[in-house]
């Protein structure tokens, strides 16, 4: 019963500090720091005291949320104004993609041979993009198809206007498209809300090492996963920004194509149409033309067998003639004619 009495005085104590500088807020802005710091130890406090102390608890959340727009600073309150930061301390994010064109002379040899000597010259302007990342850059992905070749540079924030300018010694820039994306103010309210997240899960734990009730242990461990959670989701946040500021993103596509080829001679025009009597001679004698033609060729298939049909006609004819010719049959007797006297 001792331990419940100090800590409901101690709760009582802090929400009176909380009131009072939640009060002075007006006045001037070293007083509301001390409200934004006691308004969460007073909740805090009175959450671990139990039920007697509920309401110090809920007057010091609210105490905590009137000051939480004075201490913020660069937090993004509704209606807060935004803090004014150098051009040369703004976070900038900056990607770009450019096509460069890499032009091979055909060597005369024929398509294997230009396709070779243009598979040589991506490689080669490949390793001249690779070179460009540097030691303290490097190349994130990298994919090569026929006469494309794609390469994903990260380069240094302060060496992004050196590479641009090295591309146009590879090879022609044909296409170009750059992106400038202002993060300032999101860093800045990302990283208050991360000071303000530690403050808090440090108060917690602090509340959770003096915890007896195993009621109070249980929620203050709930509390703190939380919190905990929330504060590495901002971290990892702040983290991603920071590395897409700091690297920027090349994207190059290198576009080979083979030049010089001699273009493919005109066909000549056709001739002119003619008409009239002229013109119907000149038809028909395609037709006959075309008439000898299929003869001869009619010809030219039978030729060979007229030998063999003749050979068997001759022997059809030979066959009849030999079936028509009459069979000679047993000579005849001739009786001699009988006297009547006798």
């Amino acid at each position: 019963m001792g331990i419940f009495v100090r800590r409901a005085v101690a709760a009582s104590g802090l929400l009176l500090v909380a009131v009072l500088g939640v009060g002075c807020t007006t006045g001037s802005d070293s007083s509301a720091g001390a409200a934004t710091s006691a308004a969460p130890q007073a909740r805090d406090a009175a959450t671990a005291a139990g039920g007697a102390t509920s309401a110090a608890s809920s007057a010091a959340a609210s105490a905590e949320s009137d000051s939480g727009s004075s201490a913020s600073g660069g937090g993004g309150g509704a209606g807060a104004p935004e803090p004014v930061v150098p051009v040369d301390d703004r976070q900038v994010i900056r990607t770009a993609s450019v096509t460069v064109g890499i032009d091979v002379k055909t060597t005369g040899n024929g398509a294997t041979a230009d396709n070779e000597a243009l598979t040589t010259a991506l490689d080669e302007a490949g390793l001249k993009v690779r070179a460009l990342a540097g030691s303290t850059g490097y190349v994130s992905a990298s994919d090569s198809k026929g006469k494309v070749s794609t390469y994903t540079l990260r380069i240094p924030a302060d060496g992004y206007e050196s590479v641009m300018t090295s591309l146009a010694d590879i090879g022609a820039i044909t296409a170009r498209q750059e992106k400038a994306e202002d993060v300032t103010s999101q860093m800045i309210d990302i990283d208050s809300r991360l000071e303000t997240m530690e403050a808090s899960v440090v108060r917690v734990r602090a509340l959770l090492t003096e915890a007896t009730a195993l009621k109070d242990v249980v929620a203050l461990e709930a509390e703190l996963s939380k919190r905990e959670g929330e504060l590495e989701s901002l971290q990892r946040q702040l983290a991603s920004l920071s590395g897409q500021v700091g690297l920027s993103t090349i994207t190059v596509v290198l576009q080979g194509r083979i030049v010089g080829v001699p273009a493919a001679a005109a066909p000549p025009p056709p001739p002119a149409e003619s008409t009239g009597f002229t013109s119907g001679l000149s038809d028909g004698w395609t037709a006959f033309k075309s008439f000898a033609k299929v003869c001869l060729a009619i010809l030219g298939a039978v030729l060979p067998f007229i030998p063999v049909v003749l050979v068997l006609a001759v022997i059809a004819l030979l066959v009849r003639r030999r079936m028509k010719r009459p069979i000679a049959g047993p000579p005849a007797v001739v009786s001699a004619p009988v006297d009547p006297k006798d």
